[in-house]
């Protein structure tokens, strides 16, 4: 006789752990597609002298000069900022429990520092959420600080969907603000890591002369600070592209979703999510690229060094329409599409593939 869910705390596991696998899975498969967008979105026309001609010399260029892992520059800040995020955003804690949650990380960049263990003990400012965190870095504990007080400050998309429950809004409707409510919502938890990741992916130095992801966040803050021209430079690209990305995909995929009907056949079920996935990263990838152009050119190098060309995103996507054309705002388009479409899919059904396998094997033990 099988055994009933374990409740609160099994399911929200359950829910971190294939939320936080399906984040890792798409970053590392499809990260160097992210490097050669970016390299794309921030040559300026084809009078750029570190202009790439093509996709295929994009590539090519990047192994030759900066050997293989030149495609997996600027990853540790999208692992460190998109897996818990994804996790978190499926397991929808909340409520007044104590969830006890113990995160050893190691120090990836390799240096001879001492584990020293930071302990907080937030019932009150976190909603009764006791936490553990042992970090070799003070990085470390200001961004499982900020994602856990985010967390509980502001709504997923699950919460979202919920408290547009109450609203007099066609289902269809709730699904995209929902999406757009939680694509703003964690544009402001990744933008710091975005400035990070943008600024070493723009690197053409060779993977072993390049800073590690946390001595360049502190060059960053010990040269323009925390603001917006430092570490949170580009917010506003940030908000459009991760809103309107959010809106058109949670919108189309759930909405399709919902009026294809279920396979039985398990082989056709999976083509079917696969599909409906792959069509809305494509969608929303076609829509909100201007934005994802602004935002690199805002984090990237600029065109003089010392003098800052491009600030705000709308003057920036003038600038780029003006001085390149319409077709400029859609640099780095098939790069975005080939990550983020098979991408978003791929993500969509290792969580639900993993989570369903949790549920059955715990369930049945």
């Amino acid at each position: 006789m099988a055994r009933k869910p374990g409740g609160f705390l099994q399911e929200a596991s359950h829910q971190v752990v294939a939320g936080g696998s399906a984040g890792l899975v798409e970053i590392c498969l499809m990260h160097p597609l992210d490097v050669v967008k970016t390299r794309f979105q921030i040559q300026r026309g084809k009078t750029d002298p570190t202009g790439y001609k093509s996709l295929g010399d994009c590539f090519r260029t990047i192994f030759q000069r900066e050997g293989l892992l030149g495609f997996y520059k600027g990853i540790l800040p999208p692992i460190l900022a998109e897996t818990p995020k994804r996790a978190v955003k499926k397991a929808g804690i909340s409520g007044r429990r104590k969830v006890k949650v113990y995160n050893f990380m190691l120090d990836w960049t390799w240096r001879k520092e001492v584990m020293m263990p930071i302990q907080w003990l937030t019932d009150e400012l976190l909603g009764q959420i006791y936490i553990v965190h042992v970090f070799p870095d003070i990085l470390f504990q200001a961004y499982i600080f900020t994602l856990e007080l985010l967390r509980h400050l502001f709504f997923t998309f699950e919460q979202y969907k919920k408290l547009l429950g109450y609203a007099s809004l066609p289902p269809g409707l709730a699904f995209a603000v929902a999406g757009l409510g939680s694509g703003l919502t964690e544009a402001v938890v990744v933008n710091p890591f975005e400035v990070v990741k943008v600024t070493l992916q723009a690197n053409r130095n060779a993977f072993a002369e390049q800073p590690s992801s946390f001595v360049q966040a502190r060059q960053i803050i010990k040269t323009d600070g925390l603001g917006f021209q430092g570490l949170n430079k580009g917010l506003t690209a940030t908000l459009g592209r991760h809103g309107v990305f959010n809106m058109v995909y949670f919108g189309f995929y759930f909405n399709v979703k919902n009026i294809l009907p279920v396979n039985k056949d398990p082989n056709l079920e999976f083509l079917r999510k696969f599909g409906i996935g792959l069509v809305s990263g494509t969608i929303a990838s076609i829509i909100n690229i201007p934005f994802d152009v602004a935002k690199s050119r805002i984090q990237g190098p600029q065109p003089v060094p010392g003098e800052i060309k491009y600030r705000t995103c709308f003057k920036t996507m003038a600038t780029v329409y003006k001085e390149e054309g319409f077709l400029a705002l859609y640099k780095g388009l098939v790069p975005k599409i080939m990550r983020l479409g098979p991408g978003g899919a791929v993500m969509l059904l290792v969580y639900e593939y993993v989570y369903a396998w949790l549920q059955d094997t715990v369930d049945h033990k």
